[in-house]
């Protein structure tokens, strides 16, 4: 079949094959091809009427819309080439676009300000609602005529025009075509800015095969809410994102506990470095495939293109596209590196473009007559390596930096602020502390605000160049040897902010909540009440997640409130709390459906089930019995799960009638109490175990000549440690109510019932065989269960006692605290860390594998409010832990792993009916911190009261439980004697304690390799040679 030759020639034979299927989609309107076709002509009749040819440039100024579409469509019908300028450009900027191309027309959509003479071609709904009698005849287009002009930011002060053609844009789309097939019933999403190239293809590749193009509303391809709906609602297929905006699109699926149920099969990425923390994030949340694709605006869009698996340590840019060849060779001998070794890259093909308008020493600079080979190669300026025949990315040489996929030229910013009055030296660094951010150091003569650098680079760049923070200083730092002391500016910016605590005295506890909500979304602990969010290096993502926090946090707002706002100050005093009423559909009394923990729980088998308790003991000096009995008939109807009961048949069923499970024992003649001798004749009664039809919380109360001692005990099947919590704080609140009012009654509930989580579990569960994360859980079950198979062969058949136990303290908090200080990872990674080597050694195993419990209370629907419900809602997850040959590495890989865990673990759970069961080995849970009331008490003696050992023997081999309290960190390890002794317990807990003293004298750093834009690109080679 004879090739096309321009991209207008293949929509025509489209429109021939498919007049009638739906081409373009937008909130309002569907089109068809052939109303399309119509449209674009009534564009392309105006400009032949203004006596526009072939080879022509016209520029668009047009909001993203069905008439963007129809004038670039009806600009390449008469062979012109079309130049798109955004609206938000400074009319300086754009002045210089309309001048350097020529423009003979500018199309626009409605008013808009220009200061040239210009012919202005007003394409509103009135233009397209004319009609047109005549078809337009399209002159000959050749593969080498060239298709539009895209404006990248300059080194020089000016952006840089570059043109691209026929040829290179139908290359690259028929090679995606064949690498990434789509046909008539894809739907592909056009959301990137169109002076962007990435939109090339969004705008052009579903004519191609007769697939639909559907626009996402325009300004809103920072929101991923917007993006989500729009994905679900048209049933996307294909669609791009950089990758910095694919990492807020998963925040806002993950923090939204939404499990990707969409249509999308081909998810692309690029215009800056995709990490591998963000593919594997993908991958467990999307049923679609993502790609990595790499290429500069001066090669028609892209380049290069790896398929991603998720499971890269380092994603390359993988291998060239059809009819495109990439060097990597010495920047200054032009040889071409061996494997591995790390050179400039170079483009070959016919994808280059035909080079920059009007500037012939960039082309004689970028654009070589071709070292390698015949025709021309260009240089990118950026540099790589080949590796096992893929490419990978690794910087540049030079200023030329990408802020959230944006082209940006350092030395273009500098030059307008060299021109601004009074500034004697400016320097600028990029850095990415948290967030991108760019930074301005300048020297003056004269104190300069720096709002009005701000407003002044306003003008002569676009936003996304404009710098977030501004320095004034009296001489730069230097190094020894002469050079800027990047280092120390940062630590002089850094140190600015320290006088910024002193501004937040005078806010109240809600503006503090605010305060610190919005500095956490942009990175920083301290920020400028008197500043701007935009000013402080925030954006349209950032306050996204700044959203998404305070949402969190109970306040109520919108991203343009944020965006908007004319001072932090302002937002803190105007952002409101969120006071909506919250009613559960679903009543909390009847039979509770199985939750996972539930259903593990019957799995234990256990020869006494009602003995499987946790108890409490509290001191109560202010109120009498009669005051605690009201107490705790409040405290039922605020907590209904308090009246839970386990019937016969097995069900757990909250019962809707008052608290009655207590008793009331009279020492009144004692002031102190033998605890020991009161749990043992408890014991001895049966009053610590539960029976079926027993309410599953009871309590005991002492009452003493000067106090009341309580006795809280409850069965693990309604109680976890947040409930505890939950119970204590309403106990103590309820009492001082009825001190003030004996006949205080409190009907508010506290928001999602156990009962309905139940259901909306279920719910969830419907369809989740079916989802990423089901894979994600039998894939990892797998070895899980082999190596629990190897474990649990017995190495003792013949015991005395069933089970044997220790409890030791292994360090204090702050020692710990001490070994991670500064670095990414948390107590919980390093405790892990010193837990799995104390095992790998004891049991000589290269993984250990841990079911790992967790708190379980996540909202995956956004509407429900678990956090101050009582009931069992931990939940469970296998990790692996393998051997590492640092401490850096084993933290690092911990510490991703529990990163990497969905949804908090709780799908491992809900996928337990179809996965292969084995008891795993080790049990593990990580209880936090946990503060003891003065009258509240977390009592370690207590705990061969709170279950029976015989019960045991049906459960884990080993049960290891961390906790830190008040300020020490205790581990408790039960086993089961038929495998493991009390001499070897003690070697583990040993061997923990051994390891760490050993970090408490060593520095932990973390393992990171990132490039620093501010670090010169042979330094950065020297860092790089190091890992390889």
């Amino acid at each position: 079949m004879k090739r096309a030759n321009s991209i207008i020639e293949i929509f025509k034979k489209q429109v021939m094959e498919s007049p009638n299927n739906v081409g373009l989609v937008t909130d309002f309107s569907n089109y068809s091809y052939d109303e399309i076709d119509k449209n674009s002509d009534k564009v392309a009749d105006e400009l032949l009427r203004n006596n526009v040819v072939k080879g022509d440039f016209i520029s668009v100024i047009m909001h993203r819309s069905e008439k963007m579409l129809f004038a670039i469509l009806g600009i390449l019908k008469v062979g012109a080439v079309y130049v798109p300028i955004s609206r938000e450009f400074p009319e300086e900027r754009t002045d210089y676009i309309l001048k350097d191309t020529d423009s003979k027309i500018v199309i626009v959509d409605g008013d808009i300000n220009l200061n040239n003479t210009i012919f202005t071609l007003v394409a509103n709904d009135d233009f397209f609602k004319r009609e047109l009698n005549s078809k337009v005849s399209i002159p000959l287009i050749n593969g080498d005529d060239p298709l539009y002009c895209i404006y990248t930011s300059g080194t020089t002060g000016v952006p840089k025009g570059v043109v691209n053609t026929n040829l290179g844009c139908i290359n690259r789309i028929s090679w995606m075509q064949e690498e990434y097939p789509i046909n008539n019933n894809d739907r592909i999403l056009q959301k990137t800015n169109y002076i962007f190239d990435v939109s090339v293809w969004e705008l052009f590749w579903w004519f191609f095969t007769g697939a639909s193009c559907v626009l996402l509303e325009d300004g809103e391809q920072g929101n991923p809410e917007k993006i989500y709906r729009k994905i679900i609602e048209e049933k996307i297929t294909v669609t791009h994102f950089v990758p910095t905006m694919l990492s807020e699109y998963l925040n806002y699926l993950e923090d939204n506990s939404i499990e990707d149920s969409s249509n999308l099969k081909w998810i692309f990425s690029s215009g800056e470095p995709l990490l591998p923390e963000y593919s594997s994030r993908f991958y467990k949340l999307s049923k679609g495939t993502l790609v990595n694709l790499y290429g500069p605006t001066e090669a028609s869009i892209d380049v290069t293109h790896y398929k991603v698996s998720g499971e890269e340590s380092q994603i390359p840019i993988g291998v060239p596209i059809k009819n495109m060849q990439v060097v990597i060779a010495d920047p200054k001998t032009l040889k071409i590196c061996d494997e591995g070794k790390k050179g400039e890259i170079f483009i070959l093909g016919v994808g280059l473009a035909k080079g920059y308008l009007n500037n012939p020493a960039k082309n004689a600079e970028a654009f070589l007559n071709n070292p390698f080979g015949t025709g021309r190669a260009y240089r990118t300026g950026d540099f790589g390596y080949v590796k096992n025949g893929l490419i990978y990315y690794v910087g540049r040489k030079d200023d030329q930096i990408k802020i959230n996929g944006y082209r940006v030229d350092l030395n273009e910013i500098l030059f307008h602020l060299k021109k601004f009055d009074s500034i004697d030296d400016v320097r600028i660094i990029y850095t990415k502390e948290v967030v991108n951010t760019l930074k301005v150091y300048f020297i003056s003569k004269e104190k300069i605000e720096e709002e009005s650098i701000r407003n002044y680079l306003q003008t002569k760049l676009p936003k996304y160049m404009v710098p977030h923070e501004y320095y004034q200083l009296d001489k730069f730092p230097i190094t020894l040897n002469g050079k800027l002391d990047k280092k120390k500016l940062l630590e002089l910016s850094n140190s600015k902010l320290k006088y910024l605590q002193n501004y937040t005295d005078k806010l109240d506890e809600k503006q503090k909540a605010i305060y610190n909500s919005l500095a956490l979304s942009l990175g920083k602990q301290d920020i400028d009440l008197n500043k701007n969010y935009i000013s402080l290096g925030g954006d349209s993502m950032k306050a996204i997640r700044a959203v998404s926090i305070l949402r969190k946090n109970g306040f109520n707002c919108t991203i343009k409130q944020i965006l908007t706002s004319n001072k932090i100050i302002d937002l803190c005093q105007n952002i409101v709390e969120d006071t909506s009423e919250f009613e559960d559909d679903i009543t909390p009394y009847g039979s509770v459906i199985n939750t996972p923990i539930i259903k593990l729980f019957k799995k234990y088998q256990m020869q006494h089930p009602g003995h499987f308790n946790q108890i409490r003991s509290k001191t109560e000096e202010n109120l009498n019995v009669g005051q605690i009995k009201k107490v705790l008939f409040n405290l039922a109807r605020i907590h209904p799960e308090l009246t839970a009961i386990f019937l016969k048949n097995g069900t757990l069923t909250i019962e809707n009638s008052p608290f009655s499970n207590l008793e009331i024992i009279d020492r009144r003649s004692d002031q102190e109490l033998d605890w020991k001798k009161e749990l043992d004749k408890l014991l001895t009664d049966g009053k610590l175990e539960f029976h079926s039809n027993e309410q599953l919380f009871k309590v005991v109360v002492f009452e003493m000549s000067n106090k009341c001692l309580l006795l809280f005990i409850a069965h693990h099947l309604i109680i976890d440690e947040i409930s505890w919590k939950n119970i204590f704080d309403d106990f103590d609140q309820l009492g001082k109510n009825i001190l003030i009012n004996s006949d205080y009654e409190d009907h508010k509930t506290v928001g999602t019932s156990f009962r309905s989580w139940s259901y909306f579990l279920e719910s969830y569960k419907k369809d989740f065989v079916n989802s990423s994360e089901f894979k994600y859980w039998k894939n990892l079950n797998e070895e899980f269960f082999e190596l629990n198979k190897n474990l649990n062969q017995l190495t003792i058949t013949e015991v005395a006692e069933p089970v044997v136990n220790i409890t030791q303290k292994i360090s204090s908090i702050s020692s710990l605290k001490k070994i991670i200080d500064g670095s990414q990872y948390t107590i919980l990674d390093l405790i892990l860390l010193l837990l799995k080597k104390a095992l790998q050694k004891n049991k000589n195993i290269e993984k250990v594998p841990l079911l790992v419990e967790s708190h379980g209370r996540h909202d995956f629907s956004g509407k429900l409010r678990i956090e101050n419900t009582v009931g069992w809602f931990t939940s469970f997850y296998p990790l692996i832990l393998t051997k590492e040959s640092t401490t850096e590495e084993g933290l690092f890989k911990i510490h991703q792993q529990i990163k990497s865990i969905p949804n908090d673990g709780i799908g491992y759970g809900l996928s337990f009916d179809n996965l292969n069961f084995i008891m795993p080995h080790f049990l593990f849970n990580f209880f936090g911190e946990i503060t003891e009331d003065n009258n509240i008490q977390y009592v370690k003696d207590f705990f061969k009261y709170e279950k029976n050992e015989i019960n045991f023997i049906n459960m884990h081999p080993m049960k290891i439980d961390v906790m830190i309290l008040n300020g020490d960190v205790t581990i408790s390890i039960e086993a089961q004697q038929r495998f493991y002794s009390q001499k070897v317990l003690k070697k583990i807990v040993d061997e923990i304690i051994s390891e760490t003293l050993k970090l408490e004298n060593t520095e932990v750093n973390e393992v990171k390799i990132e490039v620093d834009e501010g670090i010169d690109f042979d330094d950065f080679s020297n860092i790089l040679d190091k890992f390889n």
